[in-house]
């Protein structure tokens, strides 16, 4: 046959077969599509898809089994395509912490090693990074060298890379070895690399960084005289971590000044310093303009006027006034040691003099803080007031210390003194002060010549310019404005109310709208929206929203936040059916689902929450349960959040409350709120049991706001009435009322208002004498208005009681939170807890208090044995190990500062505790086994925002809250020897 002929019948045969076969279809092509509608051709997807298979499987495999299957990840890893790797939806990426977060149980680890000690070639990048990583799992001490070895070994042929400077990957060998040595227990050789960076700095003089930090090395290393004298050579500005090295630093300087190639103005840190301070300024006198200069000279001047060298002072403190226009820190005065009572009591009255010839110098802001030093603050007003009788009308005098005579005024409770003052400011309002005219400045030259001052332009210039600027005077204004809101509700005067109101939101229409920033919005919403004025906060919302939806960033944080308060003002209007509307209808939320959402809040109020109770009241109960849920994963010290779930009326409230509560066992409120089921089910001895298990995790109960504070005692009482005993629930309720009446007593003296504050503290002690923080209120109270001798009789009585008031989750209630800093508070405190340790020796928390003490007096080292001899009492006392993770470098060895920070994730696993952790195997055993135990979250769509869109620039997930075992694994890859590990392996694996 032709063979034309041939290909022709074979074409026409095939033709015709073709045409035989049947199609499958588009309703079948469909449905194999759906079929496979999960599957992905990206191989990163993939892969992505089996790591997560394999993290849930592994747990059920053979360890052999499991490390091969892991293995097998790996090499999939390591063959796509970088550039496939890194996805446009950011939470579809992979890289090489996925793989190490999919890691086998430790079982596995030994037939890790044997299966990569099988793979060859050494020097092969990807067999290198899996033998580095292995290594570093199962480290031990003196294979640091040859694993670092084997690391450079790989990267030989890589020199470019090698030889880069300290901006390149060569640094990451650096920090790989420091991390590696800290693995097996060697401290950082911080000293060595103080060393090597010196050299760089020699060697590239003038390429390098302007900073250097300069490690311990008094009594730490022989040379260590040599080391500082070639670091203060050097051209960098140098900071000291350790006072021993700060001190040999300056003794050096103070021995050869010439030595210094740059002027270390930090080495001077206190008017003792002065002479250090004259050697440096004779070695550099025309040095650049600099805080750290200026802040030097600051306390030299000190030690001049401690020294009654006023004269040199005052022309010292001029000369730094002077050149504030280069550098705006110039003649600050810094605090000064209450334990230095000359020097605090000869600079205030220095400045008094100052102040008495040239009122408008800026400095009575270090005047009232001297004087309240010196428990002079009377004395300090009534020398305000004759100056400002002296000079009427002085505006600038007014204007710098309007606030200070204002808070006098109400803390001597002269309401309408106060009053008529805060007019008198809204009735000027907050416009420019007009330039000085060149009568007042030539009154200042005078006054300035008679205390012998040389006034150049330059002084004169900044002593004559306006006290703050334009958006500094808006904000002054309205802090009156608001003051006097504030006082009005107070005082029940509608009248004030209304004129600071009116005069606030006269500012948010005013030209300079800028000057606002969202916390100032904030604040006069609450202001409106708590005096009945919603109407108008919804006003000052939608016009900021207008601007903001009209910038460039639509969805940004901020628009959200600001939807948030609009959301906040409907809710306490009691309009849910707006909420609804504005979830349905706005199309600027940023994301399509109320469940990503979890973050966006207005002040105590999570969005979650107001949309739960909006949808609730429009009938949608089933979605607002969900939204509930959602919330205690985030919010589970939030009472509005239980009080809506058990309106809601759930069937399985109990089993809900007792998921939070496994979740964070130091978290009493869904204790309190079981108990509350128990109790209005009538089982009332499961509700005492429970509500004593609450009370017991933090009796003082100070995490909680206004009105929440207590609760348990509260349920306590009912619980004491129901079993019949009227006198033990009396006190229950004596206690909540105590601490209802000092709540109040907070906004009185918040509000400036301390005497009549203090007189409400002490009715407070009249309903329970026991509340320790009462009696820390009263005694910082006292303190600050200079009674010495009630604040010490009310430190005493709140120091004695502290260890009852404490559970393992101590919260200092609002208001008395360092109380241990004032040196008036720390010898009462001393003298008792002293007592209490010998009185009660089996008591974790006298010693938990000894700690925090010690702590507080700078005594890190002695901190650390009481919080040990507290954990070692109570081994669950989750707030004394969180001191010693804090203090981890206070003279603890690796193992011991790993203890403190699994034990404390063991109990707390919301806890960020373990960057630090060298135990690789504990950490890891730890993390999978609370994979387990912890309740998985919800998660998923809840409530689509029907007229919105995800923004791709933004991640889009569900926040379900640090305690979320699916987010358990990321705590090895965020430690800080793994990161290291990680990021060398991933240059040699990408190297090829």
């Amino acid at each position: 046959m032709n063979p034309r002929c041939f290909c022709l019948a074979v074409c026409l045969i095939l033709l015709e077969s073709a045409h035989a076969q049947e199609y499958e279809g588009a309703t079948k092509v469909l449905e194999r599509l759906r079929a496979g509608e999960g599957e992905s051709l990206d191989p990163a997807g993939s892969l992505k898809k089996q790591i997560a298979l394999f993290k849930v499987e592994s747990r059920n495999l053979a360890p052999e089994v499991a490390a091969r299957k892991w293995l097998e990840l790996f090499d999939a890893f390591v063959k796509i395509p970088r550039e496939s790797l890194y996805a446009q939806d950011y939470n579809a990426r992979l890289d090489l912490d996925s793989l190490i977060e999919a890691l086998p149980a430790t079982p596995a680890w030994e037939a890790l090693a044997t299966e990569i000690g099988a793979r060859q070639p050494a020097k092969d990048g990807k067999n290198a990074a899996l033998k580095l990583l292995l290594w570093t799992l199962r480290g031990k001490p003196g294979e640091v060298p040859e694993v670092l070895a084997n690391v450079r070994a790989a990267l030989a042929d890589n020199d470019a890379w090698l030889q880069q400077g300290e901006s390149g990957r060569a640094s990451e060998l650096d920090k790989l070895s420091g991390e590696l040595s800290r693995r097996v227990g060697k401290a950082v050789d911080e000293i060595a690399a103080f060393r090597k960076e010196l050299e760089m700095q020699e060697k590239e003089k003038g390429e390098r960084s302007v900073y250097l930090s300069v490690p311990p090395l008094a009594g730490v290393t022989p040379d260590a005289e040599a080391l500082l004298t070639q670091a203060l050579k050097c051209d960098a500005e140098l900071s000291f971590s350790d006072e021993p090295t700060s001190k040999l630093a300056a003794k050096l300087v103070m021995a050869n000044p010439g030595i210094l190639g740059k002027p270390q103005w930090r080495l001077v840190r206190s008017p003792a310093d002065a002479p250090l301070y004259e050697k440096i300024w004779k070695r550099f006198p025309k040095d650049e303009e600099r805080s750290d200069r200026h802040q030097a000279a600051g306390y030299y001047i000190i030690s001049l006027i401690a020294a009654d060298k006023t004269q040199e002072a005052r022309k010292l403190l001029f000369r730094e006034i002077a050149s504030q226009h280069r550098n705006s820190s110039a003649g600050e005065i810094p605090s000064i040691d209450s334990a230095d009572s000359a020097a605090v009591r000869k600079t205030r009255s220095f400045l008094a003099d100052l102040l008495t010839a040239v009122p408008e110098l800026p400095y009575w802001e270090n005047y009232f803080s001297l004087a309240a030093q010196e428990n002079a603050t009377p004395e300090a007003i009534a020398f305000l007031r004759a100056t400002l009788a002296r000079m009427p009308g002085n505006a600038f005098l007014q204007l710098a210390t309007e606030e200070h005579l204002l808070d006098s005024h109400l803390a001597a409770d002269e309401i309408e003194p106060a009053v008529e003052m805060m007019r008198a400011r809204i009735k000027a309002g907050p416009g420019e002060v007009a330039a000085m005219g060149d009568v007042e400045k030539t009154a200042i030259q005078k006054r300035l010549a008679a205390l012998g001052v040389d006034v150049t332009p330059e002084l004169l210039r900044n002593l004559t310019k306006p006290p703050g600027t334009a958006e500094e005077l808006v904000e002054g204004y309205v802090r009156f404005a608001l003051k006097l809101t504030d006082l009005g509700r107070l005082l029940k005067k509608p009248e004030w109310v209304n004129e600071g109101l009116a005069a606030a939101l006269a500012q948010v229409n005013s030209v300079r709208p800028n000057s606002w920033s969202s916390s100032d919005i904030d604040e006069l919403v609450t202001a409106l929206v708590e005096n009945g004025r919603g109407a108008e906060a919804e006003k000052v919302v939608a016009g900021r929203l207008l601007k903001l939806r009209s910038g460039s960033d639509r969805s940004s944080y901020e628009v959200r936040s600001a939807l948030a308060s609009l959301v906040y003002i409907y809710r306490q209007a009691g309009k849910g059916e707006e909420i609804v509307r504005l979830l349905d209808g706005c199309d600027f939320w940023g994301t399509d689902d109320l469940g990503k959402l979890a973050d966006v809040r207005f002040d105590s109020f999570p969005l979650q929450l107001m949309a739960a109770e909006a949808l609730a009241k429009v009938g949608k109960k089933d979605i607002a349960l969900q939204l509930v849920q959602r919330v205690l994963q985030r919010d589970s010290g939030n009472d509005a959040v239980y009080q809506l779930l058990l309106t809601l009326g759930s069937p399985d409230v109990e089993m809900l409350l007792d998921k939070v509560y496994a979740t964070n066992r130091f978290e009493e409120r869904p204790l309190v709120w079981k108990a509350k089921v128990q109790l209005d089910a009538g089982r009332v001895d499961e509700a005492e049991k429970t509500i004593r298990a609450a009370i017991a995790i933090d009796p003082s109960d100070g995490e909680q706001g206004k009105g929440d504070r207590m609760r348990a005692y509260s349920v306590l009482a009912e619980v004491l009435e129901k079993k019949g005993d009227a006198e033990q629930a009396k006190i229950m309720r004596g206690a909540v009322e105590a601490i209802r009446i000092s709540e109040d007593a907070d906004d009185w003296w918040g509000a400036g208002l301390t005497t009549r504050a203090v007189k409400m503290y002490q009715e407070a002690l009249d309903h329970f004498a026991d509340a320790y923080c009462i009696q820390s209120r009263l005694a910082l109270r006292y303190s600050e208005i200079g009674d010495a001798v009630n604040a010490e009789k009310h430190y005493q009585r709140a120091f004695e009681l502290m260890p009852s008031s404490f559970g393992r989750v101590e919260s200092h209630c609002f208001g008395c939170e360092g109380i241990f800093r004032r040196d008036e508070s720390q010898g009462v405190a001393d003298r008792v807890f002293t007592r209490l340790a010998k009185e009660m020796p089996d008591r974790a928390q006298v010693f938990y208090l000894l700690g925090y003490l010690r702590e507080s007096q700078g005594r890190a080292a002695e901190a650390i044995v009481q919080f040990r001899r507290a954990v070692a009492l109570d081994p669950e006392y989750i707030n004394a190990w969180k001191k010693i993770a804090d203090l981890a470098g206070a003279d603890l060895s690796p193992k011991e500062r790993d203890e403190a920070s699994l034990a404390l994730f063991r109990l707390d696993p919301g806890s960020d505790s373990l960057d630090k952790v060298t135990d690789l195997p504990g950490l890891w055993n730890l993390v999978l086994e609370l994979e387990l135990a912890l309740p998985k979250p919800l998660s998923g769509p809840v409530y689509r925002l029907a007229a919105s869109k995800a923004d791709p620039r933004e991640s889009q997930s569900d926040s379900s809250g640090s305690r979320n075992p699916e987010a358990m694994r990321e705590q090895m890859t965020s430690n800080d020897i793994i990161q290291a590990v990680s990021a060398m392996m991933t240059i040699l694996i990408n190297q090829e």
